[in-house]
C-alpha cells in the first residue's frame, strides 16, 4: 500500500471521513459486511488528468458512486467519494 497511497492519505466520503489507509481499509471491510457478495464494478471508463482521476462505479444493485482521486508524487493523496443509494 505504501506504493499506492501517500503517508498522509485522506478520504472524504458522503458518509464518512478517514485519515490513513488503515482506517480506510476498515471502512471498506464494514461496507462488504453490510453487502456480502457484492462487488465494486466500474460503470464507465476511468478519466485521467495529469494529477487527478475519476472512477464511476456501483456496488451491487443498491449503491453507486463516483471517486475523485488526487495524486501527489505518483501516489493517491486524497479521495473524494460521492455516494448515492437507491434509498436516496
Amino acid at each position: 500500500m505504501k506504493k499506492t497511497y501517500t503517508t498522509d492519505f485522506h478520504i472524504t466520503d458522503t458518509h464518512f471521513e478517514n485519515f490513513g489507509i488503515i482506517d480506510f481499509n476498515r471502512t471498506i471491510d464494514q461496507i462488504h459486511e453490510q453487502a456480502p457478495g457484492a462487488k465494486f464494478v466500474l460503470t464507465a471508463d476511468i478519466i485521467l488528468l495529469k494529477h487527478a482521476a475519476k472512477a464511476v462505479w456501483k456496488l451491487g444493485d443498491t449503491i453507486a458512486g463516483e471517486d475523485i482521486f488526487l495524486f501527489r508524487d505518483g501516489k493517491i493523496a486524497r479521495m473524494l467519494v460521492f455516494i448515492k443509494t437507491n434509498e436516496e
